[in-house]
């Protein structure tokens, strides 16, 4: 059965950040796949919920209008409603969530679409702003090591929802080598599920494979060698 991608896009923030040419990047890659991709966009320039459907009848989009309260992952209850109504579960089924923080949003999903994988793309974190991308800063919070000022609370908080987001979801998405170092290293390594960290097992497995490679390359020089100087 054909895979079938759903992708969660907050409207007004991929206009102005690089999540929507992400996103327009990964839908024309899936379509190469010959897989069937389904946009969730959230805060659409509409004003009641609209679905839109392809050529065969397809579901291309749903659209959802902007909420009255809160951003769109803090309405999961209500999204979750909608979802029910035009997707089922199945096993075949892929939903990419791009913003955060959303674990609510995920907790509910996991819950109502048990069979369906849900997969986390770490497009950018909450802390940098406030700490300017001052690592060193970022871990002296969140180990606590620091007292906890109210202008760098929030790191903290943001921090305690990503890695809830992490354990929920099947697999996280690291788009940035930095984001991914960070996020492997102390405090944050707890983080099971990280393709930042599949990547770096699987680098590590590919650079054992070349000293095996370069072994046998050395062994068969030096074979060639004394050869040479056996019938030199």
């Amino acid at each position: 059965m054909r895979k079938q991608v759903y992708v969660f896009d907050e409207c007004i923030s991929s206009q102005k950040n690089g999540i929507g040419s992400f996103l327009r990047e990964f839908h024309y890659c899936m379509k190469q796949l010959n897989t069937d991709v389904c946009i969730l966009a959230f805060n659409a320039n509409i004003k009641e919920f609209a679905v839109q459907r392809g050529k065969y009848g397809e579901i291309e989009r749903l659209l959802f209008p902007p909420f009255c309260v809160g951003e769109f992952t803090h309405n999961a209850e209500i999204i979750i409603k909608f979802l029910r109504l035009y997707i089922r579960d199945s096993s075949d089924n892929l939903f990419f969530v791009n913003h955060s923080p959303c674990e609510k949003l995920v907790e509910i999903m996991k819950r109502n679409y048990p069979l369906s994988r849900l997969v986390f793309t770490i497009h950018d974190l909450g802390w940098t702003s406030i700490c300017m991308g001052d690592v060193d800063k970022y871990k002296l919070i969140i180990e606590k090591k620091k007292d906890i000022e109210k202008n760098v609370k929030s790191v903290l908080d943001f921090y305690v929802k990503e890695m809830k987001t992490y354990e929920l979801v099947d697999r996280v998405v690291c788009l940035s080598q930095d984001l991914s170092l960070i996020h492997i290293s102390e405090p944050t390594r707890q983080a099971e599920i990280s393709y930042a960290v599949f990547c770096l097992k699987k680098k590590k497995k590919q650079k054992q494979k070349q000293q095996a490679v370069n072994q046998v390359e050395n062994d068969e020089r030096r074979v060639n060698t004394n050869e040479d100087n056996t019938y030199g």
